[in-house]
């Protein structure tokens, strides 16, 4: 009786009639090669949208959004599914040009002593050991990595970060390198005595030849004393470190941007002589000021020896006394071109007259912009004149004065 049921249901309903399917729309009829060029301007969320609903632009999808992969500490938990991905996956991996994040699993807690066992029964070195195999496994693959920055070299488990970093040595030519989070001294500071991978750090530079920015955290052993052969990463142009690490990797190789990050060490006129080695005169500078006497110190070192200086800028400047003394020593410099002023929360801004004369006697300066962190923003720009306006104005202060009752009135 089913059956009979179901011939009477097929034969009223008629022949079944193919589905004609819609033409894909002109976009995905583009070739491919043009199909990567439109992807390279759309913004991460419509790609993800795309990888989901569009099977022709797949492809072209998963290309742009495995090329920069970057895992913050709000996503840590995530690096292990997405190592598999990679690892099942050999050529998202291959497509993987730059990586920012963490090379070691995620916990918790930093003090793994406290765990003993984690998910599934699996202890905690176990878990350790198969993660740093399948991180083995997709370096392997991750043939065309170019730039790579590490947040957890020096935090809670240097050791098998540093294993990881030996193997990236051996298996990928970066041109970027980051071993920590750019801001991590200002939290992380007790750390440094405790993390001593120095040593590690040198033998992976000089397994680099192509590297050309560096940035080093500030969570290890200073690497005085750890000297470079002259031949060890020829190409460098920028780094981003302590003082006393940067004094030790510049002289012989043609750097021209530095980041100065002071947490202990007081860069002294020395300091910025053994700077001025470089083989490419240095034209940018970025000086965290930590101390109170550190600003007029560093100028004079800088206006003595970096003489080919045209991008300035100070972050931690506080009070009209530093204000003087910047503007007293700027106008020193016979080539900048552009100057940045971060002041600290607590500073206000300069009084005017300390600028009057900043164009007259600095007739090469094109760009000053004074920013100031606020309880929300890490900067936000009170002040700013470009090269119009110094040429048309010669009174500053009239600009910085307008500016400032707009964006401080009470």
């Amino acid at each position: 009786m089913m059956k009979l049921d179901r011939l009477i249901t097929r034969q009223q309903s008629g022949p079944v009639i193919p589905q004609q399917r819609n033409p894909p729309p002109p976009l995905c009829q583009l070739p491919t090669e043009l199909l990567f060029v439109v992807g390279e301007t759309l913004e991460s969320e419509d790609l993800q949208r795309l990888l989901r609903v569009c099977r022709i632009m797949r492809p072209v999808a998963e290309a742009h959004l495995y090329q920069h992969i970057v895992i913050s500490w709000f996503y840590r938990h995530r690096i292990t599914p997405l190592l598999r991905t990679l690892r099942d996956r050999q050529d998202l991996a291959a497509m993987v040009r730059s990586f920012q994040g963490y090379l070691t699993p995620h916990f918790q807690t930093s003090d793994l002593s406290q765990q003993d066992l984690g998910r599934n029964g699996i202890s905690i070195e176990e878990q350790i050991s198969n993660f740093g195999a399948l991180m083995d496994e997709v370096l392997h693959s991750m043939r065309n990595l170019r730039k790579l920055s590490v947040y957890d070299l020096a935090l809670s488990m240097p050791s098998e970060s540093v294993r990881l970093l030996r193997n990236v040595a051996q298996k990928v030519s970066l041109t970027y390198l980051g071993t920590g989070n750019p801001d991590d001294g200002l939290y992380f500071q007790a750390q440094r005595e405790e993390t001593p991978v120095a040593h590690e750090i040198l033998f992976f530079l000089r397994q680099q030849p192509l590297l050309q920015h560096l940035t080093l955290s500030q969570n290890h052993q200073s690497l005085a004393g750890q000297h470079l052969l002259a031949s060890d990463i020829p190409c460098l142009r920028s780094i981003r470190g302590m003082a006393s690490d940067i004094a030790e990797i510049v002289p012989g190789r043609p750097v021209t941007t530095l980041d100065v990050c002071e947490i202990e060490s007081k860069p002294t006129t020395e300091l910025w002589a053994k700077l001025y080695t470089s083989t490419a005169p240095i034209s940018k500078i970025t000086l965290r000021i930590v101390h109170k006497d550190q600003l007029e110190r560093n100028l004079k070192g800088m206006v003595e020896h970096l003489t080919q200086l045209r991008s300035l800028t100070l972050i931690g400047v506080r009070g009209d006394e530093d204000y003087a003394i910047t503007s007293a020593n700027v106008r020193l410099f016979a080539n900048l071109r552009d100057l940045t002023i971060n002041l600290t929360y607590a500073s206000r801004l300069p009084e005017f007259d300390v600028w009057d004369d900043l164009h007259a006697s600095c007739p090469n300066l094109e760009w000053v912009s004074i920013t100031r962190e606020c309880a929300y923003y890490p900067s936000c720009c009170l002040i700013t004149c470009d090269s119009e306006l110094l040429t048309s104005i010669t009174d500053l202060s009239t600009i910085c004065g307008a500016v400032a009752e707009s964006e401080l009135a009470p």
